[in-house]
């Protein structure tokens, strides 16, 4: 009757089965091999009880792993943070970039998690732009978690300027990154 009664039960609570088998089927398969383990500390030469602490102890260890399969494991290690999107980086250690025009005209760098629908910069001084555009991805699509982008600067250009990052169109008063840039040419 109670076994019935168990069998329904469990049928209509599928969630429940998680349940039963932690609270009822481990623990008295633990409590049994306690039970057994103790008898053979007595009778240290039980063949008998050796078989059945071993397969005690085995299915204790297969129906915990089991378990744990179909469980999500709460660990202690925090899971990865996703890149933050369309993260702009050139090749500099800081965020200044010097050009000699003599070496190359050239800023280059890569985009990091790039999902906007396009990325654009700008070269300002004094809040007048003196070169502007857009980024395109060097292998000519942004489909990678990092693209790389090269910026060809104009030959009119020298002195202190910001060049401005943007993702998305260009505003004003709102830019992904800054970064100063120096352009000098050496004679």
């Amino acid at each position: 009757m109670f076994a019935r009664f168990f069998y329904l039960w469990i049928n209509k609570n599928p969630m429940e089965k998680e349940k039963v088998f932690g609270y009822i089927v481990l623990p008295a398969l633990s409590v049994a091999f306690v039970v057994i383990s103790f008898l053979l500390f007595i009778n240290p030469k039980n063949a008998r009880l050796l078989k059945r602490k071993l397969h005690l102890g085995a299915a204790i260890i297969a129906l915990t792993s089991i378990s744990l399969t179909f469980q999500s494991c709460v660990t202690c290690y925090e899971p990865a943070q996703e890149l933050p999107p369309n993260e702009f980086f050139l090749n500099t250690e800081n965020d200044s970039i010097n050009i000699l025009l003599n070496e190359t005209n050239k800023i280059t760098g890569y985009i990091s998690n790039p999902v906007a629908s396009g990325f654009y910069y700008r070269i300002i001084r004094d809040e007048l732009i003196y070169q502007s555009g857009k980024i395109e991805a060097l292998d000519g699509a942004y489909n990678s978690d990092m693209e790389d982008f090269e910026i060809t600067l104009n030959d009119s250009l020298y002195g202190l300027y910001d060049l401005l990052f943007y993702s998305g169109r260009p505003d004003e008063y709102s830019y992904d990154a800054k970064y100063v840039l120096n352009i000098l040419e050496i004679k």
